[in-house]
């Protein structure tokens, strides 16, 4: 219930993402974030269109957009898997301003709780 719903751009219907720009993002499957990753709510139509165009499908993934609540201070703090060759290879917590990520944006120590079960 926290993630938001992810599929390979390859398994997603083209006019849909091409219709509903607003309601996704796009990435890599390498692991991409900031300027790699096409946020459809940020970009204009021809600019999403581009990138609809040239995304290798198989290696990339569409990710409904959401928007992240702001703390106090008004930083965003993302919850994240690294991918590597598209398999999940970690846990990323990033912390950044209100726009897109940046070179501003600083990683966190992501801290996981041992529940004694050995996982």
């Amino acid at each position: 219930q926290h993630v938001p719903y992810s599929v390979r751009h390859e398994a997603m219907d083209p006019a849909t993402l091409g219709a509903e720009k607003d309601a996704w993002v796009l990435k890599s499957d390498y692991g991409c974030e900031g300027a790699e990753v096409v946020l459809g709510p940020c970009v204009d139509q021809a600019t999403w269109e581009d990138a609809l165009a040239h995304a290798i499908t198989r290696r990339w993934v569409a990710q409904r957009w959401f928007e992240a609540t702001p703390d106090r201070g008004g930083e965003i703090t993302n919850h994240g898997i690294y991918l590597v060759g598209g398999a999940p290879a970690g846990l990323l917590l990033r912390v950044h301003g209100r726009t897109a990520t940046d070179d501003r944006a600083r990683i966190a120590p992501a801290l996981i709780a041992n529940d004694g079960g050995g996982r």
